[in-house]
């Protein structure tokens, strides 16, 4: 969504006026005037302040008096329409002749409807005037169905956290329709619009950006009507869609997917003759990932092989597992556990912006397989409440010339919207990083190299201009561009961990081990790491599950020189026979 500031250059008055200096003298002058215009005439001085505060901000003589008093009223609470008519002198029945007027203001997006005849002006328009501004709100035309649902997606976020009125934010949703009435999508959109009241156009549009902006099959109720006006719209749509007599159900333009027992928490997708109806050849052509988003599954997609490429992992689905670090690990991973806290994060990027610096945090965790980075990285997770954002990485390299830049570059603008509408950001991650963060070509010549060079760019781009948290992990930190070293802020080494460090995660994973043996099978195997002591952990489990009794000193040896490849460096335990 694109805003402007109309009159947007200073345009003070001869005398030096200033919107915000006609718009107090002109608040104070309406006390007890009952809006009668003969009051403002008889000081000449206010009649100019009244005129060129109706040129400057493009409003009635009533509409100008009304946002001033709002402006004075409500910049720090929410102002009853009561107030506003003890402000002019005005009886309660009076006053409510001119919630019509409040109501074109409201429209506009200079003022928010609370409900309940409240009101507030928010803090954006507020901002504008303190800068002799008057914030107003653009409907672009636009070439391409995705900008005209982008846009409308980044509406309805904003309405969601009531960061502009949703009753402006629905009339101007309507007017973008019609501005781009010559678009695919806009076309489509009006024909389901016909015969469908606002609140349920408003749902099903809500409803359609979600997946097409955020790829979500099913949407959950609750979610779909954040964007209606008040309770009592959407208690209307709600009764509709359980009785089954809303246009939407009958119409077969959307379907619920869960039983209607438990009315809150009811699911509802789009049919697919709808989804087919609003992907055209044109959005395609924009988006090769959207024909894909026809098939039920809620992630982003290749469109080479029908694979998830990324998906989405809640805190609460994490199971908690216990972790051992060297101490210059252990001291560096906890910082960055505090770090990750949601509490200190917010007093972080307060002063982080403050200080105008970049407030994105990317981290690299490096070091040899098995040392526990990945597992590192959920366990953050978990303990911050964090969802992780998986990247596959292997899947964004495409056989087609300049689609693996696209996919990146679409990578990215799916995080930023997550984060856009998380209280929480989540954690991006890329594992095995090495795949996709490597060297650039020097003097590349080749057309693949050139490509190569291009994607490595945008990964780079978009890490400088990253707002949330990424974190990489990767066996092979050598392979990294300098540039990417550079654009990690921590840098987090896992070395195979020490004797007794490891002596701890044989104990972990295998409880019947006494601390004796455990310190033993650590010293004896130095080169098994967290990963290669959770494979004959689970070896153990299977085992005793097939022969009924647990393993034996000798198979956990075994076990222990069959994990290594390279097996032969490694002698006999100096003992045998000793049963766990």
């Amino acid at each position: 969504m694109s805003t402007y500031l109309k009159n947007s250059e200073n345009q003070s008055s001869s005398d030096g006026l200033t919107l915000i200096d006609a718009m107090l003298r002109l608040c104070r002058a309406s006390q007890n005037s009952y809006l009668e215009p003969s009051i403002y005439n008889v000081d000449s001085r206010i009649d100019d302040e009244l005129k060129y505060l109706t040129s400057r901000l493009g409003m009635t003589f009533d509409e100008t008096i009304l946002f001033s008093i709002l402006c004075e009223l409500g910049s720090k609470k929410k102002v009853r329409l009561y107030e506003i008519g003890n402000h002019l002198g005005l009886a309660n029945l009076e006053i409510l002749q001119y919630k019509p007027v409040i109501d074109r203001l409201v429209e506009r997006g200079l003022v928010v409807d609370q409900g309940d005849i409240n009101y507030y002006v928010h803090q954006m328009v507020l901002q504008e005037l303190s800068y002799d501004r008057v914030w107003s709100d653009e409907l672009h035309v636009y070439a391409s169905d995705m900008e005209l649902y982008e846009d409308i997606f980044e509406r309805f976020v904003m309405a969601s956290k009531s960061q502009i009125s949703k009753v402006s934010m629905h009339y101007n949703v309507l007017r973008l329709l019609d501005t781009n009435s010559n678009l695919h999508f806009a076309k489509v959109m009006a024909e389901f619009r016909d015969g469908l009241d606002e609140d349920e156009f408003m749902f099903l549009l809500s409803m359609v950006c979600l997946w097409l902006v955020n790829g979500a099959q099913t949407v959950p109720f609750e979610r779909a009507v954040l964007i209606l006006r008040s309770s009592e719209n959407t208690n209307k749509v709600r009764a509709s869609l359980l009785n089954g007599k809303s246009p939407l159900l009958t119409r077969g333009i959307i379907k619920c997917c869960t039983d209607n027992s438990c009315d809150s928490e009811l699911e509802y997708s789009l049919t697919k003759d709808t989804k087919q109806k609003i992907i055209s050849e044109k959005l395609i052509d924009k988006n090769p990932l959207a024909y894909l988003m026809l098939d039920d599954e809620d992630s982003f997609k290749d469109d080479e092989a029908n694979v998830s490429i990324t998906s989405m992992l809640q805190p609460d689905k994490i199971v908690k597992r216990p972790l051992f670090y060297n101490i210059s690990t252990a001291r560096q991973v906890e910082e960055l556990a505090t770090l990750l806290d949601k509490n200190k994060m917010r007093s972080v990027l307060r002063r982080l912006k403050k200080s105008g610096l970049r407030c994105g945090f990317t981290c690299l965790f490096h070091g040899g397989p098995g040392t526990g980075k990945t597992e590192t990285v959920l366990q953050l997770a978990r303990k911050t409440g964090r969802a992780v954002f998986q990247v596959e990485v292997s899947q964004l390299r495409s056989k087609w010339h300049g689609e693996s830049e696209k996919l990146v570059k679409q990578l990215f603008d799916e995080y930023r919207k997550i984060v856009s509408q998380s209280d929480v950001a989540p954690i991006m991650l890329f594992n095995e990083a090495d795949a996709i963060f490597n060297r650039r070509m020097e003097d590349a010549e080749r057309s693949i190299d050139k490509s190569e060079n291009t994607l490595q760019n945008i990964i780079l781009q978009e890490m400088e201009n990253l707002e949330g948290i990424l974190i990489a992990t990767t066996n092979l930190a050598n392979n990294l561009d300098k540039a990417f070293e550079r654009r990690f802020l921590y840098k987090i080494e896992f070395e195979t961990p020490d004797t007794d460090t490891r002596a701890k995660i044989w104990h972990s994973m295998i409880s019947s081990l006494d601390k004796t043996k455990s310190h033993i099978l650590a010293e004896h195997y130095p080169d098994l790491a967290g990963g290669h002591i959770e494979n004959i952990s689970r070896k153990t489990t299977v085992s005793r599950v097939l022969h009924g009794k647990r393993t034996s000193w000798d198979e956990l040896t075994e076990m222990c020189r069959q994990e290594l490849l390279d097996s032969k460096k490694h002698n006999v335990i100096g003992f045998k026979s000793a049963n766990n």
